[in-house]
């Protein structure tokens, strides 16, 4: 069975749970266009895992397209991918997360090769997002100057992240 076989049997088989769970697939960012139009029909997911699928920036930008309209989304793992790469991860996730009046209360990035390039953006979605509670950077490669950037986000904060 090919991955994207395995990836529609997968999403079939979970059109109806409340949280989609797509871990070590590997879809990388061709399984991202498949993913993100299968969400925009079935948006009532209140979780999203995506751990360790091999995703850039670019299969990010294609799912946060049907992440936008997913009201009930609460927690989104993205934990063990390449969204480090570049900044256009981070800058979507902004969006998704402040611009879009997201819902989401809980991120996972841990071991995603973020690095100080991308602190500020996401130093500008902590300070930013209303609903933001949980944010995981662990296992990336965010240096001493980019965790006091991080820290003067969270300092600023009104609530605890």
């Amino acid at each position: 069975m090919s991955r994207r076989d395995r990836l529609i049997k997968s999403l079939n088989q979970q059109k109806t749970k409340k949280n989609l769970i797509l871990v070590d697939m590997y879809i990388a960012n061709e399984g991202c266009q498949l993913v993100s139009t299968f969400l925009k029909s079935y948006p009532h997911y209140t979780e999203v895992d995506l751990k360790s699928n091999k995703i850039t920036s670019n299969g990010l930008l294609k799912l946060c397209e049907a992440f936008q309209n997913m009201n009930n989304l609460k927690v989104l793992s993205l934990n063990n991918n390449y969204l480090g790469t570049d900044n256009r991860s981070m800058e979507g996730l902004y969006s998704l997360l402040v611009s879009m009046n997201s819902n989401v209360e809980e991120l996972n990035l841990r071991n995603n090769e973020i690095n100080d390039n991308s602190v500020k953006v996401i130093a500008d979605f902590i300070k930013d997002s209303n609903s933001l509670r949980k944010l995981d950077l662990r296992w990336n490669k965010i240096s001493t100057l980019g965790g006091e950037i991080l820290l003067i986000a969270l300092d600023r904060k009104e609530y605890p992240i």
